[in-house]
């Protein structure tokens, strides 16, 4: 039996509740439509092969950064979850010790900001481009996920020189002030590997953090 199709009357037509609309999502950037983030988007590939393994606690989490990097960084790769076996993905299958590089403070790590460093691992004369590890999660399970995947302490780690300028992501609780986010370290790596621009996605940041301050103060104000 057929299904009968409603007409166009306008009595038919459904009505979205204010409740409604305000969770409805933005086919753009994925975020809620009254947070749209599209206009800081900038959507700039990186020449270098951003990989970022991702705790599963961190992919559900409502302030996580890795989401605005997929946005403007749009070759970034993500894989969910805190034990990896490199012959079941693809993206971590082939990867060479000559050309991928691990963003993380072991204690072998060399700072990224050293061209020595660089010119010893011979960043700029393979063929392929490069491949940065990122690990993303808190300190303390960052630190398991790096121990449990031996196959990540083959590669070269860095770490980076930090200032201690506090960070423009102030809306989670760190550490330290001056500890970066996900996005801020992957950009700033980004730029010392390939002059890659910092500026558009601290914007993106910057806006990401204004809308959620903005969720908080009204949920203060209830």
């Amino acid at each position: 039996m057929s299904k009968s199709i409603p007409s166009s009357d306008d009595s038919m037509t459904p009505t979205l509740t204010h409740k409604q609309t305000q969770r409805a999502f933005c086919s753009g950037c994925a975020m809620l439509s009254t947070h749209c983030l599209c206009d800081s988007i900038s959507a700039l590939p990186s020449r270098t092969q951003l990989l970022v393994l991702q705790h599963p606690q961190e992919a559900k989490h409502h302030k996580n950064t890795v989401k605005l990097l997929t946005l403007n960084i749009p070759n970034t790769q993500i894989i969910v979850g805190e034990q990896f076996d490199p012959n079941d993905f693809v993206q971590l299958q082939g990867l060479s010790r000559a050309n991928t590089f691990l963003l993380y403070p072991s204690d072998q790590s060399i700072e990224l900001e050293s061209v020595a460093a660089l010119q010893e691992q011979q960043a700029y004369k393979v063929a392929e481009p490069l491949t940065l590890i990122v690990i993303d999660s808190s300190w303390k399970k960052s630190k398991k996920m790096y121990l449990i995947n031996q196959w990540l302490h083959s590669f070269q780690s860095f770490h980076l020189k930090l200032d201690q300028s506090p960070s423009i992501y102030q809306i989670r609780k760190k550490r330290e002030a001056h500890f970066r986010s996900t996005l801020e370290a992957s950009v700033i790596a980004l730029n010392i590997l390939e002059d890659y621009p910092i500026e558009p996605c601290y914007q993106l940041l910057d806006r990401f953090c204004e809308l959620k301050i903005q969720d908080i103060n009204q949920f203060k104000n209830k």
